[in-house]
């Protein structure tokens, strides 16, 4: 398991720098019984800087390996976060990029410091409605796809023991 999320760390990682072609998902498997996810940071950029082509990739790798989620390491949203929930970002940095059947997973979404530079409780109530199925700025994505780490803690730190 191990080696399978290096693998995909670095998949990536070298994805998203330069231009040099994507290194391809052949020869990536899951092992068996393994729970495989992928990690990903410093995305949110509608769509450009390699970020379509990343999905593209993390799509086929997420094939490869049957993920059960991703997580995201923060800066989400650049530059300034998201103004509301609301926020046409939502769609063009995440919505519409990450679109792929397989990535059609939980995400598991911290906020970096690009996202405190917007309106960070409009992310936390975005990813409460996604999780209620009541708010999706892009209705043909499955219902469900993101939450929010910041949720996560503190509804688990409220919950009694």
């Amino acid at each position: 398991m191990h080696k399978t999320l290096a693998s995909i760390i670095a998949l990536v990682v070298f994805t998203g720098c330069g231009s040099a072609p994507a290194p391809g998902v052949d020869g990536l498997a899951a092992y068996e019984n393994a729970y495989s996810f992928l990690i990903l940071g410093d995305f949110g950029r509608n769509g450009y800087h390699h970020q379509r082509d990343v999905a593209v990739m993390m799509d086929r790798a997420g094939a490869a390996l049957d993920i059960e989620f991703v997580v995201t390491t923060g800066d989400n949203f650049y530059d300034n976060g998201v103004a509301s929930v609301h926020d046409p970002i939502i769609q063009s940095s995440f919505e519409r990029v990450y679109d792929g059947p397989e990535l059609l997973v939980d995400w598991w979404v911290a906020l970096g410091n690009h996202e405190y530079r917007g309106d960070i409780q409009a992310l936390i109530d975005y990813s409460i409605s996604v999780a209620a199925g009541i708010c999706r700025l892009d209705t043909t994505r499955s219902p469900s796809t993101w939450r929010s780490m910041a949720y996560w803690i503190c509804s688990s730190w409220t919950r009694p023991l």
